[in-house]
């Protein structure tokens, strides 16, 4: 005999009551979610550069007191085609065989990082994959794992031998890095910085910070010329290395006239220590 008794259950009112309080919820607690993420990758990215930061100091210590040159002519780095020898950056040879996972390896910093391109990455930035698929196709380590430029070529000059015509010359095609103890304003000048260029459209890791105009060598000429490449991709900011080895983040400034582009991503400028962020770009005084 079937029970009078009523089975007990939800109507659909109370069911889209219980649906409405869920998707509030969801909605107050995903923003805090992605900040909270957000932040994680921050603090990340600084304790990435303030290691990077501890390397070329203590590269410093280790070679009279000058910081990691922007380039030198190294003879003895493995090269994939010919005769050893190539230029070597701090994070990478132009001749070192590999793919980007052993871009360190010939770096003038590696073995002080370890060898490792891991505390070069940015957990805020990916590289596009058919970039590592296509540099990895050329058999040569390239750094396009490495998220972070290097102000070397503000924080040296090049060596008077620099164009000598053999590579036997001390100096050939090589910069000195300068001491630290010549920088007036350590506390303001910038080593490495959160950085990136635009090439067809898309973002890919830059190894140098640019500055965004002329400086001229005192040999003639000029160190770089450029669009900005510091990159805010943590909010508004960029995480950026001290000289005097702090690493803290810092507003990037992107101004009206700059692309579309641009300002969508944030490419622009640092201001550490000047009102007028384009005339000073990364700059310090000696």
């Amino acid at each position: 005999m079937q029970s009078d008794r009523a089975y007990a259950g939800f109507t659909l009112i109370e069911l889209l009551v219980v649906i409405a309080i869920i998707a509030v919820l969801i909605g107050i607690l995903v923003p805090s979610l992605s900040a909270a993420r957000d932040a994680a990758r921050s603090v990340a990215c600084l304790s990435n550069l303030r290691q990077i930061g501890v390397a070329n100091l203590t590269y410093a210590h280790d070679h009279d007191g000058r910081l990691c040159p922007h380039s030198v002519w190294n003879r003895q780095l493995p090269s994939r085609d010919g005769p050893p020898g190539g230029n070597q950056e701090w994070c990478y040879s132009d001749t070192g065989p590999g793919d980007a996972t052993d871009s360190m390896k010939y770096g003038a910093l590696g073995p002080y990082l370890s060898f490792s391109v891991d505390a070069t990455q940015c957990p805020a930035f990916r590289t596009p994959q058919d970039v590592l698929d296509a540099t990895a196709s050329s058999g040569i380590a390239f750094p396009n794992l490495v998220h972070y430029g290097y102000n070397g070529l503000l924080l040296g000059d090049r060596h008077p031998a620099f164009d000598a015509p053999t590579p036997a010359t001390k100096g050939h095609r090589s910069w000195v890095g300068y001491r630290i103890a010549s920088i007036e304003r350590p506390t303001s000048t910038v080593m490495f910085a959160d950085s990136a260029r635009r090439i067809v459209g898309r973002l890919i890791p830059q190894k140098d910070l640019l500055p965004a105009i002329d400086v001229d060598f005192d040999q003639g000429g000029s160190r770089a010329s450029a669009s900005p490449n510091v990159h805010g991709r943590h909010g508004r900011n960029a995480s950026v290395a001290w000289l005097d080895g702090r690493a803290a983040p810092w507003e990037v400034t992107v101004y009206a006239d700059q692309s579309e582009e641009d300002r969508r991503d944030r490419l622009g400028f640092l201001d550490p220590n000047t009102d007028d962020i384009r005339e000073n770009d990364l700059l310090f005084v000696r």
